[in-house]
């Protein structure tokens, strides 16, 4: 069986050379470890990105997800204690039951190392877990035993008590010896070793401290070199505080100068002014009395024009009445003359 990057699980007749079966999961799959289940039947456990999943003959089992721990980058798998072990980014080994139905819900953390798990291994007789870390530390943990109560607890012993036996290891006093040897040899070795380093040590400090009382021999000439300046610039500065100081008192003085003439001429200015605004002044003055005069002039000679012509219109309306009282004098007299005649022809008639 074999997962490939490109998110395809395909199973192989080893014999043959075939492929049994082929299932696209549809998502990027790292292969993480291949077991044979309790039963025979070929499971293959492959993880993609924070989840992990049991295949088993070309069909998805089961699938569960890992979050909050981290990616997973290895796996380890103890099919006859049902076991599975798997190794993070953040160097945690993440604990369950396989398969993955008898699973519980979430994995149970174990900090282990600093960094990724890169590699978790199961011995033969599956009583001890091994995990290699990123951190250069490698940790062996122990397994617990298959309990009677579990299940696959026969087929379990059954194949734990098949597992070859390891043959006892004989050392003879020979190789003691020669051991023993060897390790005299080295502890010699270690001393020399040891001694010369402290001789280079002591070179070392000693070329240190010459070192150290020449750059703090140099470091004390650029101090006094750097005080020297400094009180050369602080007189510099002192002097040039003077000579602003004076600088600022002879302009104050000249500026005050000008200032009392620039004064004293808008006083000459300001009293020319006012007197041109007094005789202004004076000059408006008569000439609002010459005009005062010439309307009260012009309304007197206005008020005797309006005075004659109103007593010639009255002369000229006496007039009219007269010669109106005369007329209609004159046409009474002449009414009363008619008609005293006609009376006078009707007697002759009558006659």
């Amino acid at each position: 069986m074999a997962c490939g990057a490109d998110g395809n699980i395909i199973g192989w007749d080893v014999c043959r050379g075939q492929t049994l079966w082929q299932m696209s999961p549809g998502e990027s799959c790292s292969y993480l470890a291949a077991t044979l289940s309790l039963d025979g039947h070929a499971t293959l456990l492959a993880g993609h990105a924070t989840g992990f999943a049991e295949i088993t003959g070309g069909q998805l089992v089961q699938e569960m997800s890992c979050d909050g721990a981290g990616e997973v980058v290895s796996a380890g798998l103890a099919a006859v204690k049902a076991l599975l072990a798997l190794g993070t980014t953040k160097g945690h080994l993440l604990l369950n039951k396989f398969p993955l139905h008898m699973a519980r819900p979430a994995f149970t953390p174990v900090p282990a190392h600093a960094a990724p798990i890169v590699r978790v291994l199961v011995t033969a007789d599956e009583g001890r877990l091994v995990t290699c870390g990123g951190d250069g530390v490698v940790m062996v943990w122990c397994v617990a035993a298959v309990d009677e109560k579990s299940p696959g607890y026969v087929a379990a012993r059954e194949r734990l008590q098949d597992l070859p036996d390891v043959p006892e290891m004989m050392v003879a006093r020979a190789d003691l010896q020669q051991t023993q040897q060897r390790v005299d040899e080295l502890e010699r070795r270690v001393s020399y070793l040891v001694r010369d380093k402290e001789v280079h040590l002591d070179l070392q400090q000693q070329e240190f401290e010459v070192n150290r009382e020449a750059l703090l021999a140099h470091h004390q000439d650029t101090i006094d070199r750097l005080n020297a300046a400094i009180q050369e610039m602080e007189r510099e500065r002192q002097s040039l505080e003077e000579s602003h100081a004076q600088a600022l008192e002879q302009v104050t003085y000249e500026h005050q100068g000008e200032l009392a003439n620039h004064q004293q001429e808008l006083r000459k200015k300001l009293l020319y002014e006012y007197s041109k605004q007094d005789k202004l002044e004076t000059s408006l003055k008569e000439m609002r009395l010459t005009l005062d005069r010439k309307v009260a002039e012009a309304e007197r000679k206005t008020r005797e024009e309006l005075q004659g012509r109103l007593k010639q219109q009255e002369a000229v309306v006496e007039r009219l009445n007269t010669d109106l009282e005369k007329t209609s004098a004159e046409l009474e007299r002449g009414a009363q003359r008619g008609g005293g005649g006609g009376e006078a022809g009707g007697g002759v008639d009558g006659g």
